[in-house]
């Protein structure tokens, strides 16, 4: 069971700065450094937390021994290491501590070396500023995830390989100002590799364990533990959990400028109008995506399933020219960072996996890592016994996908995104197709006109 350390009230300080999951082209502000005191202050009533910023390693191995089964443990030599967090596009994802120590216990020869990683997150700032409501109630929900939703895929039928929470400094009860998490690291459990930038083959195994991941909640009734405990509109960009869409037609003058200077053969009409489009069809798109996840053919998503967050194993599983795995892609695969998991559609994660950006893009090879998502994403339904290829056809999951893109792209730039490369280009063309398909090349009256559109859109896309 996960070890919870008693905690007290923390101090509220000032935060300015939400970090943002996405790896594309943006302009940050900086984030002010807190002074010693301030993190001190926050951090009281945190043992894991304190122990790792004052390196005691006394202090960290009587919490060790605490969360490990038994309670007979004994720790020592312990090393802590602080990453600087892993380095993507547009900055670095949030650093965590490295702890390595030795385990004894009754009736064993040598001790045994062991592996853990400690994520402390501090989130310094007023509660009432919604922005730091939210990112401390994306950690809230994190922590929440190890309880409600973990077990299900390490002991169920999915057998999906996620960390094991062993002991928080905070419980999932409120938003915390700063939480800690003491987890196996999965870097010593199998999965050493990390890369920055996914392959095809990666992909293509990414894809089939996210196919597994939604399969073991799909069609869940609305009174399962994971939806009233996660987020009810899973998704970093989802939900108001993201900016306001009035500036996106606005916003879109600059992709259209570049795709004017850079690929005049795309810069079509409709393509000039599109910011307008997609500002208008944004609410009804958004709305049909929630309704969809309240629904049998909605699941629980990862939410910010990309490079950063998944970790792979060094077995030869290689794909073949059709996507066809020579091992277990499921069994080569592990995530983590579950800030953002809650009710959604799975064709939302898998357009987020792949969607462009600065490092590439996989549209060469995207109708076969769709066939390859939903092939494994049926055959789980099958082993499962919880449905078949009626569940959910591959010309509607295709057409949620195109939706996906839309509505993510409706969330980039209201973050201020701008078209900038090759990927991005054949992106513009693609959801180009994708509005057309719905509004014929211009905004369409109101929201019931939009529905009418987007079912004739997946009508048209089973035929």
């Amino acid at each position: 069971s996960t070890v919870v350390v008693d905690t007290t009230k923390a101090q509220r300080q000032q935060e300015c700065f939400e970090d943002w999951p996405y790896r594309g082209k943006m302009v940050k502000s900086k984030r002010p450094k807190s002074s010693t005191s301030d993190t001190t202050d926050v951090l009281a009533g945190m043992p894991i937390a304190s122990a790792l910023q004052n390196n005691d390693t006394a202090v960290l191995a009587s919490s060790i021994e605490s969360a490990l089964a038994g309670n007979d443990a004994i720790v020592s030599d312990i090393i802590i290491e602080k990453t600087s967090g892993e380095a993507f596009t547009g900055g670095r994802s949030t650093p965590v501590y490295h702890v390595t120590c030795l385990v004894q216990r009754p009736g064993m020869k040598l001790p045994r070396r062991r592996n853990f990683v400690a994520k402390l997150v501090v989130m310094e700032g007023d509660e009432a500023d919604a922005k730091v409501g939210r990112r401390r109630e994306s950690y809230a929900v994190e922590r929440r995830f190890y309880d409600a939703a973990a077990p299900r895929l390490r002991d169920g039928p999915a057998n999906l390989t996620v960390p094991r929470l062993l002991a928080s400094d905070r419980d999932g009860s409120r938003p915390w100002p700063a939480v800690c998490f003491l987890m196996n690291d999965l870097r010593a459990h199998g999965f050493p590799r990390h890369p920055d930038f996914l392959s095809v083959e990666d992909v293509a195994r990414a894809l089939r364990w996210l196919a597994a991941f939604h399969a073991n909640f799909f069609g869940d009734a609305q009174s399962e533990d994971w939806r009233r405990d996660l987020w009810g509109r899973g998704g970093f960009w989802t939900g108001g959990k993201d900016c306001d869409g009035n500036g996106i037609a606005a916003q879109w003058t600059q992709t259209v400028r570049w795709m004017q200077s850079s690929h005049p053969e795309w810069a079509s009409t409709s393509i000039k109008n599109m910011g307008q489009r997609i500002q208008v069809a944004a609410g009804p798109v958004t709305n049909f995506l929630f309704g969809e996840s309240k629904g049998s053919r909605g699941t629980l998503i990862h939410g910010d399933y990309k490079a950063a967050n998944l970790f792979f194993s060094n077995v030869n599983v290689g794909c073949n020219g059709n996507g066809e795995d020579s091992g277990d892609g499921t069994a080569s695969v592990a995530a983590v960072d579950f800030q953002f998991s809650g009710a959604g559609l799975g064709a939302e994660d898998v357009a987020y996996l792949l969607f462009p950006d600065a490092r590439g893009h996989y549209f060469d090879h995207e109708e076969m890592l769709l066939k390859v998502y939903h092939d494994e994403f049926i055959s789980c339904l099958i082993n499962q016994r919880k449905g078949g290829p009626s569940s959910l056809s591959f010309a509607t999951f295709n057409s949620f996908y195109k939706l996906s893109q839309l509505d993510f792209t409706r969330h980039l730039l209201g973050k201020g995104w701008v078209g900038s490369t090759i990927g991005d280009a054949r992106l513009v063309s693609a959801l180009n197709e994708t509005l057309r398909s719905i509004d014929n090349g211009d905004t369409l009256g109101g929201e019931g006109d939009y529905m009418e559109g987007i079912g004739k859109m997946i009508r048209v896309e089973g035929q």
